[in-house]
Parts: C-alpha cells; sequence; structure tokens
C-alpha cells in the first residue's frame, strides 16, 4: 500500500507560497497548491477546478481573509475565481467583461490591492483589427470575500500590437499599474498606468469610467 500523502502544513507553523497546479488533463482541472519555502514540500489541498487557469501572474492573495483569487477562463468567458486557502473549496466565481487573445489569460491582469482593499484587473476590451491599437479596461472589485460586482474605473490604450504580456505588479501606495506590452511584433515595453482618482474624487473613485493616464518605456 502506497503511504498516504503528509498533511498540508499549516499556515500557523510557517510561511507559506500559494499557487495553482494543474491536476488533471481531458479536461484540464487545476488544483491549490501549498508550498513550504523552507523544505520545498508541496501539497495539493482540495478538489479540482474546472475553470482553466493561464499560465501567468494572474493570481492574488487577500492573506486576511484567507482567499486566493485566479482569473481564468470558463464557458462564461474571462472568470475570476476565489478559492479558500485552508480547504481549496472555490468561494465564488464570476465572468468578467474582458476579451481573451487565442490564450487563457492573455492581455489580462490581476492584483490585490492592500490600500483601497479591492481587487484590480484589467484587460483588453478591443481586439487590434486593420492596424488600430487595442484598449485595455480597468475594473476594481471590492476585495469582501466575494467576486464582485465589478467597477468600470477606466481604459487605457498603450500596445500597438500583442496586449499586455502575463506580466505586472502594482504599486498600491502610488496607485500605479506597471505592465510588460508588445508595441509591435519585435518591440517590447513597461506600461505604468496611473490608477489614482482625479482631485476632485480624492474621497472615493470615480463614478464614471475615465481615460487612464499611461505611459510606456521601451526595453
Amino acid at each position: 500500500m502506497a503511504p498516504s500523502p503528509p498533511p498540508p502544513p499549516s499556515p500557523r507553523d510557517s510561511p507559506l507560497l500559494y499557487g495553482l497546479a494543474l491536476v488533471a488533463n481531458g479536461p484540464a482541472k487545476f488544483g491549490l497548491t501549498l508550498l513550504d519555502p523552507t523544505s520545498g514540500a508541496a501539497v495539493v489541498v482540495g478538489g479540482a477546478h474546472s475553470t482553466l487557469f493561464g499560465e501567468g501572474d494572474l493570481v492574488a492573495l487577500d492573506g486576511a481573509r484567507g482567499l486566493l483569487y485566479y482569473l481564468g477562463d470558463s464557458p462564461r468567458g474571462a472568470t475570476l475565481v476565489a478559492l479558500n486557502t485552508s480547504d481549496g473549496g472555490e468561494v465564488c466565481s464570476a465572468a468578467v467583461a474582458l476579451r481573451e487573445v487565442g490564450f487563457v489569460g492573455l492581455g489580462q491582469t490581476l492584483s490585490f490591492d492592500a490600500a483601497t482593499d479591492t481587487l484590480v484587473l484589467s484587460g483588453l476590451v478591443a481586439i487590434v483589427a486593420n492596424g488600430s491599437a487595442p484598449s485595455h479596461a480597468v475594473y476594481r472589485a471590492p476585495a469582501r470575500g466575494g467576486c464582485g460586482p465589478f467597477s468600470l474605473v477606466g481604459s487605457f490604450g498603450a500596445a500597438a500590437f500583442v496586449p499586455t504580456l502575463h506580466s505586472s505588479s502594482l504599486d498600491a501606495d502610488g496607485q500605479r499599474l506597471f505592465v510588460t506590452l508588445a508595441t509591435s511584433k519585435t518591440a517590447a515595453a513597461i506600461g505604468v498606468v496611473d490608477l489614482s482618482p482625479p482631485r476632485r474624487a480624492r474621497a472615493g473613485w470615480p463614478s464614471s469610467p475615465r481615460a487612464l493616464p499611461a505611459q510606456t518605456t521601451r526595453y
């Protein structure tokens, strides 16, 4: 008889790394994975989830509430899913009005904004056609243990070819979203998107969508 797998490491025992692992194929399914950074021991916790997960950094951890969010794909299109970090169970899921470009997650970002206790999601709203540049929508959703509702903050357009390439980072203090972009088939850039509200709306987020200031730096 094969030995029983070791119990999952306890968050109270040591810090943990959280992620998703492909646990089944045909169809593909994913499971919450806990990794002990000291020993390297990894275990899959809970059942398998059918919402597809793309390669990249489309996960966000709300450690205070014990939730791992991921942005994936389901028959509903782009889908936000929240998993319980204790048992791997699905807490909620909701479709997001973001387009997909060939592969799950391509052109999308997901971040947890601790400064405002919200999730920040971005993705394509218009496919490149006839040389026109794509437009990216940015949404916020309250991080209250649910998936949504999603409020459209605004949009930016800073890529002339394939949009955001799976890599992003949020500066919560400065309210800036950094994304990697492809400005052409052979040129890459880092886009910096200003998410801070206008001065007249400092007490809260704007009630209507707006054009978000963005700049790109080639590298």
